[in-house]
């Protein structure tokens, strides 16, 4: 009997880089264990990068197994990838976007806390640079 250990990372795994010469990243993601993905091999011969992210899955339980959750997430020139849960995530979702920019809320393709972390990010980004932006003319909100 094969006795495989809780958290084995096989529900998904995601690569994204930086080419040399672009700050806009590529991202490849499978919901087929890393190991048993012909294509990675194929990539990680070819990739040539100083910059690369790499994750895998190992799913909340009861959450969905899809393509649209494999991290790393990209969004204009930023990617983002991250390990854990959010503690109580389904209490805390509505509460998190409910002030967020439409730009920031739409990057959200699947439905893992991660990437609704990467959407708050994006938004507070935002906000941070509108705020130097007023600073740097001298103009209040």
């Amino acid at each position: 009997e094969i006795v495989l250990p809780a958290s084995l990372n096989a529900d998904g795994f995601g690569i994204g880089w930086y080419d040399a010469d672009d700050d806009v990243p590529c991202v490849f993601t499978s919901i087929t264990p890393a190991w048993n993905n012909r294509n990675l091999a194929r990539l990680a011969d070819r990739i040539v990068s100083a910059r690369i992210f790499a994750h895998v899955r190992a799913a909340t339980p009861g959450s969905v197994t899809n393509q649209s959750n494999c991290h790393p997430f990209r969004a204009h020139n930023h990617i983002f990838m991250h390990n854990g849960c959010v503690a109580h995530f389904a209490r805390l979702r509505r509460r998190l976007v409910v002030d967020m920019r439409e730009r920031a809320f739409n990057v959200v393709q699947g439905s893992t806390d991660s990437e609704y972390c990467f959407a708050l990010f994006l938004d507070r980004l935002a906000e941070l640079r509108a705020a130097e932006r007023r600073s740097a003319l001298g103009v209040d909100r």
